[in-house]
């Protein structure tokens, strides 16, 4: 009770309004302070948050970032629950610092800036902004950032996350229409596009080309196709050796009467049919 008549009260508000509070009414200022009712208080507050706080926050926050498709709601991950309707505290706090982050919120605005007032947008983040919120280490940052690459159409099926991931989803549809893509991933996509000057994950594809790799030096080269580490980044690696050897015949089977697969180095087989150049033969040729 204590917790709820603080949360109004710094919100402003009767306790008429604590069950119907939006992304309008809170300003980031006031959710920093309710967020942290609470957590300073070990002995009221064993788990280290108001439950109850949590409750109030978590719908205006689920609906910051609500993404429903094919009548599943891809913008929380199941993982990031508390309970049914409760997400867990840390992702609070995590999202509150992503939505900061987003809406480039300054500390002098947080005051007169809202959640309503932010617009989340994952295939317009650049490199620094990838990597800044992969450091927040939120579940429900990577699934932000994962339906920005899905829907680039760039995500393979190896950077899907799988289990035994830390942002991997156990209730995605079997067929979902946003894969979470692994960490590492991520994390290489966000250092590919700072080597290459890409302002945006929709751009990644259109931006990766011959030209664009031919003025890379040798270190920028290893970096995006990993050749000196084989990975286990995927995406850009396939980018690249897509763009420049698309139909795979850049290296000459020599004598197609004595060609031997099992001694074609230079590709990736697959039942003796290449299927794309190797990291070495990448880097070798860039």
């Amino acid at each position: 009770i204590h917790s709820i008549l603080e949360a109004l009260d710094i919100l402003n508000m009767g306790t008429s309004g604590a069950g119907a509070i939006g992304m309008a009414d809170i300003t980031f200022a006031e959710i920093d302070q309710v967020a942290a009712i609470g957590t300073a208080d070990p002995v009221n507050y064993p788990a280290g948050y108001s439950p109850i706080i949590d409750h109030i926050l978590s719908t205006p926050m689920i609906a910051s970032v609500t993404d429903v498709r094919g009548g599943y709601d891809y913008g929380i991950p199941s993982t990031a629950y508390r309970n049914t309707y409760d997400l867990l505290h840390i992702e609070i706090i995590g999202l509150i610092d992503a939505l900061k982050l987003i809406g480039d919120v300054a500390p002098a605005e947080e005051a007169t800036t809202s959640l309503a007032d932010i617009t989340v947008n994952p295939q317009a983040f650049d490199g620094d902004m990838l990597l800044s919120l992969i450091a927040l280490d939120s579940l429900i940052v990577y699934r932000m950032i994962s339906t920005g690459i899905s829907d680039a159409n760039i995500d393979t099926t190896e950077s899907h996350a799988v289990l035994g991931d830390d942002n991997y989803d156990p209730e995605l549809p079997g067929v979902p229409e946003v894969f979470d893509i692994k960490i590492a991933e991520m994390t290489h996509i966000a250092d590919s596009m700072n080597i290459m000057n890409i302002t945006s994950v929709a751009n990644i594809q259109a931006s990766i080309t011959l030209v664009a790799l031919q003025a890379l030096d040798a270190q920028d080269v290893t970096d995006l196709v990993e050749d000196d580490t084989e990975g286990p980044n995927t995406i850009i690696y396939y980018i690249i050796a897509e763009t420049v050897d698309n139909d795979n015949t850049l290296f000459p089977d020599d004598n197609p009467n004595t060609y031997n697969p099992a001694f074609d180095d230079n590709y990736v087989m697959d039942g003796g049919v290449r299927v794309r150049l190797t990291r070495e033969a990448l880097a070798s040729v860039l």
